[in-house]
């Protein structure tokens, strides 16, 4: 759900003739781009989750957010719930949780165990030069 939502990028799948490219192309912001083909990628349309999802005028994106570097987006559900997305630096996000999801999709009490884990795997993909992103919700 939450990587379809955004305002900064878009994929273009056809060239300037019309014929169907082999990778689309991202438009706007890469990250943001990579996160829809990641979601395409497994097996969803990014275009139906976010119209079926997000409501402009009634849900709100705010932008990232250098300072807090992160971007959230608040998103009234169909059963009256509320939904607030934050995506962003991993090191930064990962400070404000208190749970996560299980490989199996339950959501755990975040342990300090838990989250020297996740901060040894964020810093040794960091050491190789790799980027990361968390991505939570309440």
């Amino acid at each position: 759900e939450q990587c379809s939502i955004n305002r900064s990028a878009y994929l273009v799948h056809k060239d300037q003739d019309g014929k169907t490219l082999d990778r689309p192309t991202i438009i706007g912001n890469k990250t943001e781009g990579a996160l829809i083909m990641m979601v395409n990628n497994w097996g969803h349309d990014h275009e139906e989750l976010k119209s079926n999802l997000y409501l402009e005028g009634r849900d709100k994106i705010f932008s990232f957010n250098s300072a807090k570097k992160r971007s959230t987006a608040v998103v009234h559900r169909a059963d009256g719930t509320v939904r607030i997305y934050c995506k962003g630096a991993s090191e930064w996000i990962l400070k404000d949780c208190t749970h996560y999801l299980s490989n199996a999709g339950v959501a755990t009490e975040m342990s300090e165990l838990k989250r020297q884990t996740l901060d040894v795997t964020i810093n040794g993909m960091a050491d190789k030069a790799l980027r990361t992103l968390c991505l939570a919700h309440k």
